[in-house]
């Protein structure tokens, strides 16, 4: 099934589809922006009928506020939040004009700061990565609906050039 289009039915054996526009905010990089993000993101996933329930939700608020938190603090904003509905998977994209790549850390090291959230983000999506364009980079993280196994605990992330 190609991307950017969910199941809504069977036809003759056939999985009939709808495309699913993808949903886009944007961020000035203020006080009270990730918040922003988060109830953005709720109301999304409800228009979407609140797929995975209410588990799903709160990984996929999780995975929003590190996002948006490491795009708004090493970019100083603004960001773009865009929420990508490609069945049986949600992909969080957040889009920043900073020129740093994020990078998790050991949390065991005390001295240095940053980089513990992106394990959060490693244990809870099934996978994720960074997209660097000419302007800035989209870090995002894909949330599966269906089958909700969790990745490999060592975790995997790419990045593309």
């Amino acid at each position: 099934m190609a991307k950017g289009f969910v199941p809504v039915g069977q036809a003759g054996g056939a999985v009939l589809a709808r495309p699913v526009a993808p949903r886009r905010r944007c961020f000035p990089g203020g006080a009270g922006d990730v918040r922003a993000g988060r109830v953005f993101t709720t109301r999304v996933l409800g228009e979407w009928g609140r797929p995975g329930g209410e588990e799903f939700r709160a990984d996929t608020l999780l995975v929003v506020s590190e996002l948006l938190s490491n795009g708004l603090l090493h970019a100083g904003g603004p960001v773009e939040l865009t929420l990508r509905r490609n069945w049986p998977t949600i992909r969080v994209e957040v889009f920043d004009t900073g020129p740093g790549s994020p990078e998790p850390h050991d949390p065991r090291e005390s001295g240095r700061p940053g980089g513990r959230g992106l394990h959060i983000v490693d244990r809870l999506s099934t996978d994720w990565g960074v997209v660097r364009h000419r302007h800035g980079k989209t870090v995002w993280a894909d949330l599966r609906l269906a089958g909700r196994s969790r990745p490999d605990p060592n975790g995997s992330h790419r990045t593309q050039n």
